[in-house]
């Protein structure tokens, strides 16, 4: 298994040039909605809900990794909250509260998982995500600032909800895997735009709280050991194992951006940005670990 693959690279080049050329990427704003949309319309193609039916046979298992997932991440961080400026940690738990990436389908699969779990938590997370989400981001910080919770329902709704409901019409057509082909070259070309655009409108915010980003990634750090710790624990099998520590690590920080920056401003995305840089490092070891692993079956 090779450690670095296209899509690393693509997304290493993404942040890069987010720091060092952040004009294009702060060009892209008026867009960012779209631009997820679209990705998770084509990244929902390869969602299909019959998996769910594997829920009720383990559902407490399911219930755990839910709440791994979505409580557990923010709680941990709220511990630290005296360390943080206020709207850092306002964007740190939005995206700390999000649900587990569609790629996690693509990343377990490659590291040897069980992609048809992976399939399920995503499936399971994002399904739930527009009441949790909000609900979690109101407990935790609603005396920091106003949370527009109904608006922050509709959002998540219309950002995760309608792509899924659409990509689930499209599967019923015959054209459904040319489409789907086609939108795994087309979901590349958007994660490195919209990861571009991510980076770019919280690096001004990042390079004058540069201490607090620091801090911030610290954080984010011990949240990642602690939960790949208990999913090492919690898995059965070297596969599940591998598994869950991608499912309970790696955030849609995509649409945790798009909430941010429609709801909480520049400041509050240094939060999504620190997701966004430690998820993508993350993989290098999680691949290293499954790798040597799959070595020693």
């Amino acid at each position: 298994m090779r450690i670095f693959d296209g899509v690393t690279l693509v997304v290493f080049i993404s942040i890069l040039l987010g720091f060092i050329w952040p004009t294009p990427g702060l060009l892209l704003k008026p867009l960012l909605m779209y631009l997820l949309i679209i990705m998770m319309f084509f990244s929902c193609l390869k969602i299909n809900l019959k998996e769910l039916r594997e829920v009720p046979k383990n559902w407490w298992r399911y219930l755990i990794l839910m709440l791994i997932i979505f409580v557990v991440p923010p709680s941990i961080i709220y511990l630290f909250h005296s360390w943080l400026q206020d709207m850092i940690l306002v964007g740190l738990i939005v995206t700390a509260a999000m649900p587990a990436g569609i790629a996690i389908v693509f990343l377990s699969d490659l590291m040897g998982g069980e992609s048809v779990k992976a399939l399920v938590a995503t499936t399971l997370a994002h399904i739930l995500s527009p009441l949790v989400v909000p609900m979690i981001t109101w407990f935790f910080v609603h005396e920091i600032v106003r949370i527009p919770f109904l608006d922050m329902v509709l959002l998540i709704s219309e950002l995760v909800v309608i792509p899924l409901l659409l990509a689930q019409l499209v599967r019923l057509s015959r054209w459904s895997k040319q489409i789907a082909k086609a939108g795994t070259r087309l979901n590349l070309v958007l994660l490195f735009l919209l990861i571009w655009s991510s980076i770019a409108l919280a690096r001004s915010s990042i390079l004058s709280h540069l201490g607090q980003f620091i801090i911030a990634s610290a954080i984010v750090s011990v949240v990642f050991i602690l939960v790949i710790l208990f999913s090492a624990w919690f898995g059965r099998n070297k596969k599940e194992r591998i598994t869950w520590a991608v499912a309970t690590t790696y955030k849609n920080f995509t649409l945790a951006t798009v909430v941010i920056v429609t709801m909480f401003g520049p400041l509050a995305m240094v939060g999504a940005a620190v997701y966004d840089i430690l998820d993508n490092l993350l993989l290098i070891p999680i691949k290293w670990w499954a790798a040597r692993s799959n070595h020693h079956k």
